[in-house]
């Protein structure tokens, strides 16, 4: 029998520890560590006019099945490639799900081995090297595990042996000149998740053993990225029912890490990603509290002083942000009358950011929860899942293009 509580983690491990969920962590208080400079506060700023789709065609469902649930979609060698899992009624993975695709129009299944009670939950490219992160829930055996499999065409992939990583999850893979780190949690059966754990890859895509990082002065680290001299890391930090506060840690090698001194501007905000951009890193984020929340970003030169910057007082949450072309690209959810839709905001700088207007960028589908894009030869496609609706509460997934 399915388990409430592992159904609970599953969730929580793929929203909190890959993406910002709608709903952000409980509040939690922050380390204790010296204050960085001075940051500035904008007062809130009214929705600037939305740009122009670059691509204002109809988003056409190429993709559409009942009992599943997709998460991830990228560009791979030969088309695109979407990622999720097959479920039951109830919603729980009962096998990982890999989609291949030429042109978006027609979707294949690939033939996975291992992949029974799993989700793959990230599409990762490492050079010519593609990485699927799954995670599974073994119910009999009362354990979780992470699963990873990697690929060089998209099409054929093999499962990695993975050291000594039972209670583990790999929330992503992260590369670098001084090498790729594969990054990730404690995560006991029916428990929550907690800490910093590391593992080095190497070129051929083999793991490592898992290494804790001590300490963090984070209640578990949601993500890393390489800023262009240095890893960094971040995750909400502190006690139940208190301010909510994001602790970042540094590292020069991925080996050994050092706490960043706490962030003021980060104060009563959940940051759910961060990326290097031109000379400065960029957050982003959503308000800690009730939903609706306010979508959230800031700015920093050197890690440990950040600014608020301006982003529009719509209702919603930034979850990803990525670079494209010469801008910023932040993507999450919007409320939409009783359910929430996709939405997208720009910025040039990450200092001001426009939200794109619906269907612009995301297929304006309320109920629709999808945070990735992929482009091939000038189709985008976006991969996600139906849920939560009383009326039909299986999950469909879908995958809309054009």
């Amino acid at each position: 029998m399915r388990r409430t509580s592992t159904v609970a983690l599953l969730v929580s491990l793929l929203a909190a520890c890959s993406l910002a969920s709608t709903g952000t962590p409980s509040p939690t208080a922050g380390p204790t560590a010296s204050p960085p400079g001075q940051t500035s506060t904008p007062a809130p700023v009214a929705s600037p006019s939305p740009s122009p789709s670059l691509a204002p065609a109809t988003w056409t469902t190429t993709y559409d099945r009942e009992l599943a649930a997709l998460s991830d979609v990228v560009a791979g060698p030969q088309g695109f490639i979407a990622s999720g899992c097959k479920t039951d009624a109830s919603g729980n993975c009962v096998a990982g799900l890999l989609l291949t695709s030429p042109d978006g129009t027609a979707w294949t299944a690939v033939d996975l081995s291992g992949a029974a009670d799993t989700r793959i939950s990230r599409l990762k490219r490492v050079g010519d090297r593609l990485f699927a992160i799954g995670l599974r829930i073994d119910n009999e055996a009362l354990k979780v595990e992470p699963v990873v499999w990697t690929s060089l065409d998209g099409e054929s992939w093999s499962r990695i042996r993975l050291a000594s990583s039972t209670s583990m999850a790999i929330t992503d893979i992260v590369d670098s000149p001084v090498g790729t780190l594969a990054v990730g949690i404690h995560a006991p059966y029916a428990s929550e998740g907690s800490g910093f754990v590391v593992w080095h890859v190497a070129p051929d895509g083999a793991l490592g053993a898992p290494v804790d990082v001590h300490p963090t002065d984070a209640t578990f680290v949601t993500g890393a990225v390489w800023t262009g001299n240095r890893f960094l890391a971040w995750g909400p930090a502190g006690a139940l029912g208190e301010p909510s506060s994001t602790v970042l840690l540094t590292s020069t090698d991925g080996t050994a890490w050092k706490v960043v001194s706490t962030i003021s501007a980060f104060g009563g905000s959940y940051v759910s990603q961060i990326a290097a951009f031109s000379d400065r890193l960029v957050a982003v984020g959503t308000t800690d509290g009730s939903w609706p929340t306010s979508p959230r970003a800031w700015t920093s030169i050197n890690g440990a002083a950040w600014d608020v910057a301006a982003v529009p007082v719509d209702p919603g949450a930034m979850s990803t942000v990525e670079v494209e072309g010469s801008q910023l690209v932040s993507r999450g959810k919007e409320p939409a009358g009783s359910a929430d839709r996709p939405v997208t905001w720009t910025s040039a700088d990450g200092a001001a950011w426009t939200r794109l207007l619906p269907g612009a960028d995301m297929p304006d589908v309320a109920g629709f929860e999808a945070l990735y894009r992929a482009v091939v030869a000038g189709h985008a496609c976006v991969a996600g899942t139906f849920a939560g609706d009383p009326a039909k509460p299986q999950p469909r997934a879908a995958i809309y293009c054009r």
